[in-house]
C-alpha cells in the first residue's frame, strides 16, 4: 500500500491487485479470464491485460496464462496459482503492518464502478482510507483519525484524492441514511467518524440477495462481451478470407 512501485499503478491496476488479492484470499487458486476481470472491474480487456503484465513483471503473481483449446470454440482462463500478500499472517510477518478490509465492501465499491457511480480513482481513494482508519484507530478500538490533504495525495497519488472524499460521502449510503462516513473538511486536513461498511452477506438477506444478482449479471455481462468479441474475430476472419480470393484479372497485349 505505501511502496512506490504500487503507488505509481494507474487507479485501474491497484483495482486489479486489490482484486487478485481478495480473490486468492477467498479461494486460493483460481481461474478467471481476463474479459471477466474487465467486466467486474469496469474496464476494457487491454487494461487488465497491461495490468497484469506489469504485476508479472515484478513478480508479484505467479500465473498461467489461458489459452484456446484447437476445434473449441472455448478456452481455458488464466490460473493464479499465488498472489504475493494475499494470506499475509502466512508470511511470516513479511509484509509488516497489514490492514484487513471487509470483502463484502471491497465488491460493493466495485459494483459502483461498474454502475458508473464511481470511477476508479474514487474507490482507489476509499480503500486508502480504509487502509489508514485501519491503522490510526487501532483497528476500529478508536472512534475518529484525520489525514492531511498533503499525506492523502501522496499515499494515493492522486492530486485531486481529498476531492474525492465528498464524492464518496455523497454517492453511497446504506439502508436508514448512514454514509460510508462523515468527515470534517479542515483547511488542511480530514477528520474522519463513525466508519461504516456493509452488512456481511452472511449476515443480512437483503446484502445475500444482492450479492446474488450482482455476480448473476457479472456472468452474464462476461458472456455477453464473450460473444461480442468472438463474433467480431469471425467477421473479420471472414473480411480476410475474401481479400486472400480475390481474383485480380490480368489482360494480355492487344485485349
Amino acid at each position: 500500500m505505501e511502496s512506490d512501485e504500487f503507488k505509481r499503478f494507474s487507479p485501474t491496476e491497484k483495482l486489479y491487485y486489490w482484486f487478485l488479492v481478495s480473490e486468492f484470499n477467498a479461494r486460493g487458486k483460481f481461474y478467471r479470464d481476463d474479459l471477466t476481470i474487465a467486466v467486474t472491474l469496469g474496464c476494457s480487456e487491454d487494461k487488465v491485460r497491461q495490468a497484469r503484465r506489469k504485476v508479472e513483471k515484478l513478480g508479484w503473481i505467479l500465473d498461467e496464462p489461458g489459452f484456446k483449446l484447437p476445434g473449441k470454440a472455448k478456452g481455458v482462463a488464466t490460473r493464479y496459482i499465488w498472489v504475493s500478500w494475499a494470506n499475509v499472517e502466512e508470511e511470516g510477518g513479511e509484509a509488516g503492518f497489514w490492514a484487513a478490509m471487509h470483502r463484502y465492501t471491497f465488491e460493493a465499491m466495485l459494483a459502483k464502478v461498474r454502475e458508473k457511480t464511481f470511477l476508479p480513482p474514487d474507490v482507489v481513494t476509499y480503500v486508502y482510507l480504509w487502509y489508514l482508519w485501519y491503522k490510526n484507530t487501532d483497528k476500529g478500538r478508536k472512534e475518529s483519525f484525520f489525514v492531511t490533504k498533503a499525506q492523502l495525495r501522496e499515499l494515493t497519488n492522486l492530486a485531486d484524492a481529498p476531492e474525492r472524499v465528498k464524492r464518496l460521502y455523497d454517492n453511497y449510503t446504506f439502508r436508514g441514511g448512514a454514509h460510508l462516513f462523515e468527515c470534517a473538511y479542515g483547511y488542511q486536513k480530514l477528520t474522519f467518524s463513525k466508519w461504516g461498511f456493509c452488512a456481511d452477506p452472511s449476515e443480512d438477506e437483503g446484502n445475500r440477495q444482492l450479492d446474488e444478482k450482482r455476480r448473476r449479471l457479472i456472468e452474464q455481462l462476461a458472456q455477453e462481451a464473450k460473444a461480442k468479441k468472438a463474433a467480431k474475430e469471425k467477421a473479420k476472419r471472414a473480411g480476410s478470407g475474401r481479400q486472400k480470393g480475390k481474383v485480380v484479372r490480368l489482360a494480355g497485349p492487344g485485349r
